[in-house]
């Protein structure tokens, strides 16, 4: 569990900080599953007004603290945000490993306003997401969905990495009025449900089934998708060696590409090249050696009766449509004979494919 304290004498056990350092900290405890002794229960705070405000739990027992600090000296350790970033006071994240004795990572997150966390939660891979509420116009974004303050105050969501080094993405989330993120859940294939308050005419909907507000103040659900990119570092073609050279066009098809999130991906060829001509005067007079038609790519079976086989080098990018695309290049080559050990050999991709 997880508070806030203004006592000297708050029960402690085998405790990170054990002393009360400012007029508020905040604290956090576990308990036994009997709920009979403390396991561990420290203080979490500096030398101003702190209070935890929430917390999460992973599969190994390692707590994830969310609050918010006045203090310029709140306990930090491997911060990816070391200071205090001004206004009122600055959400925090810290966590503790499962025994309690040692801070794992802790850090601001804030800028020039007032900024608390009031939600986290951990998933599988042990990346942390948060929501809370903002008021400063340069509060901490990476990848925002929406990249500047709204209103008064929006509510924001930030996703960190596991090793809490970095924000793999982190937005304002509101409109013109006064919004506030209270609580958040994420599944395992890393979407973010978040839930709070909005007093805004114009809050970020979409496919909403309350498309407008109600009252002063509405409550709000929003569902955010990660902008993880595809991965194209494993893609190969398909077929991979062309024979016979019978100057043939065959289809190419390019496979391995995955997308973090199980998203569908859209493939693009961008263009081929290859390492010989395209046309050999007396000895080659069919060109081009490859098309592109509706993004995709057909082959030429061909390649020079003296040479040492022909390589095509396929460029594409890979698109699930929400985070930034990837590029790769995939191979086919059309070896110089099918001897026993004959190989084509790449003597780098020279010539555009494509050209007639």
């Amino acid at each position: 569990m997880s508070g806030g304290t203004y006592s000297a004498n708050f029960p402690t056990a085998s405790p990170i900080q054990a002393a009360l350092s400012g007029p508020t900290d905040g604290f956090v405890t576990k308990f036994n599953a009997a709920g009979s002794s403390l396991l561990y229960s420290t203080y979490l705070g500096g030398n101003g007004d702190d209070t935890a405000l929430d917390i999460a739990v992973d599969a190994e027992g390692q707590a994830y603290i969310t609050g918010a600090t006045a203090s310029t000296n709140f306990p930090t350790a491997s911060p990816f945000q070391a200071t205090y970033g001004g206004g009122g006071k600055d959400a925090f994240l810290t966590k503790i490993n499962a025994t309690g004795s040692s801070l794992l990572y802790s850090t601001y997150l804030g800028g020039n306003g007032s900024d608390e966390g009031h939600g986290i939660a951990v998933d599988v891979a042990d990346q942390v997401y948060m929501t809370g509420e903002t008021q400063s116009t340069n509060f901490p974004t990476a990848s925002p969905v929406q990249a500047t303050l709204g209103g008064l105050a929006d509510a924001f969501v930030t996703n960190v990495n596991a090793a809490g080094s970095s924000l793999l993405y982190s937005t304002y989330l509101g409109g013109n009025g006064y919004d506030q993120g209270y609580g958040i859940a994420v599944v395992v294939t890393g979407q973010a449900y978040v839930t709070g308050h909005t007093g805004s005419t114009n809050f970020p909907t979409a496919s909403p089934f309350q498309a407008t507000l109600a009252d002063d103040n509405d409550a709000f659900v929003s569902k955010i998708t990660s902008s993880t990119s595809p991965v194209c570092s494993n893609a190969l073609a398909h077929p991979a060696s062309l024979w016979s050279p019978n100057h043939q066009f065959v289809p190419i098809t390019i496979l391995g590409v995955t997308d973090p999130e199980n998203d569908p991906v859209t493939l693009t060829v961008l263009g081929v090249r290859q390492d010989e001509l395209v046309l050999t005067p007396g000895r080659d007079t069919t060109s081009p050696d490859a098309v592109i038609q509706a993004g995709a790519a057909s082959l030429r079976a061909e390649r020079l009766d003296t040479g040492n086989g022909r390589v095509y080098q396929i460029s594409f990018r890979a698109d699930d449509g929400k985070g930034s695309p990837c590029t790769g290049t995939v191979a086919v080559s059309v070896p110089h004979s099918m001897k026993k050990g004959s190989i084509a050999v790449d003597d780098g991709p020279v010539y555009d494919s494509t050209i007639p």
